[in-house]
């Protein structure tokens, strides 16, 4: 089997330096995975990980997809699934008169410039 160079230059052209095989790979494993989302969302979780808000701010980043399977807020030892909201309702989920609002037992969370 040829080395991933020779692959990629076959595909590609010739490459410049080792970086851009790197570069290439990099595509291509992120490529993959998006495809696999598409096709069996069920084997997802063999390609994810856990973010922790542990900076202590309000929010966590989204990083590489955007692809997000599951958000739980711990309050001491209890884990509360929360739910997605559109971003349209943020102000709704703070506002204390609102049935929309976002509370301890009931936690909601919106995507917004990148994250959660």
């Amino acid at each position: 089997m040829a080395t991933f160079n020779v692959q990629i230059s076959n595909m590609a052209g010739t490459l410049a330096n080792s970086e851009n095989v790197d570069t290439h790979i990099e595509h291509a494993i992120i490529d993959v995975v998006n495809k696999l989302a598409r096709i069996n969302t069920d084997m997802m979780h063999m390609f994810s990980g856990n973010e922790n808000n542990a900076s202590g701010n309000g929010y966590v980043e989204i990083t590489d997809n955007n692809m997000i399977f599951k958000v739980a807020r711990r309050e001491g030892s209890v884990y509360r699934t929360c739910i997605e909201a559109p971003s349209s309702m943020e102000a709704d989920l703070q506002d204390d008169d609102s049935l929309n609002k976002a509370t301890t037992e009931y936690p909601r969370f919106i995507r917004s410039n990148s994250k959660i």
